[in-house]
């Protein structure tokens, strides 16, 4: 099996540049060569660079990988915001199982905040997915769980109100809220008319009819 070497400290061999490796990939790249998306330690940036131009070093712990995303997601850069929001999903969904509880919490406040003002819409999309993987994932209490989602509903984005959405209407009992009951309410016909147009009609009918009769 071919070593990668993601998630290691790595050094430029034509300067003095120093960072951390956080993917390896040829999917952007002409002629599908493979190249590692690398994050800077002295400047807010992540570029792609081809394993040739690069000397590896030690492996990084887990908690500053993640602390070097989060600190990505905030770069004015908007590539470097994309690739950061990307990764940072990835590894939300497939890396918390054993990850810092309290670190993990510093860090999705970081990415809540990063929503509220990010502009790049795929950016917004990958935070926003993240954020639900980690809802997803149970780490928290049910009653944490239940803060967040009433906090996310005061989010005017797309994504969020889009992932909520899917999140609440299956589950909305389970979840004795209020507030969010109040944005069940208020939101439902939109979200029919968003999965009418992304689904089908016919579909999304057969759907709603089921939901219906299962909240009924």
């Amino acid at each position: 099996m071919k070593e990668t070497f993601i998630g290691h400290k790595f050094k430029l061999l034509n300067s003095e540049e120093t960072g951390i490796t956080l993917e390896l990939n040829s999917w952007s790249s002409k002629n599908m060569v493979e190249k590692y998306s690398v994050s800077f330690d002295k400047e807010n940036l992540i570029e792609r660079i081809t394993k040739d131009k690069i000397s590896f070093g030690e492996k990084v712990s887990k908690t500053d990988f993640f602390k070097r995303l989060i600190r990505d997601i905030q770069s004015s850069g908007e590539k470097t915001r994309e690739f950061a929001s990307a990764i940072l999903c990835d590894f939300l969904e497939f890396d918390i199982a054993d990850f810092d509880l309290n670190v993990l919490k510093i860090g999705i406040e970081k990415v809540i905040e990063q929503i509220i003002v990010e502009k790049n819409i795929n950016a917004e999309h990958k935070l926003v997915e993240g954020l639900f993987e980690f809802v997803w994932y149970k780490r928290i209490s049910k009653k944490a769980e239940i803060e967040l989602l009433e906090r996310l509903t005061e989010i005017d984005k797309y994504y969020v109100w889009s992932y909520l959405g899917d999140e609440i209407k299956e589950d909305l009992e389970s979840y004795n809220s209020e507030k969010l009951s109040q944005y069940y309410s208020n939101n439902i016909e939109k979200w029919k008319e968003k999965d009418i147009q992304m689904y089908g009609k016919e579909k999304m009918e057969k759907y709603y009819a089921k939901l219906n009769k299962t909240s009924g």
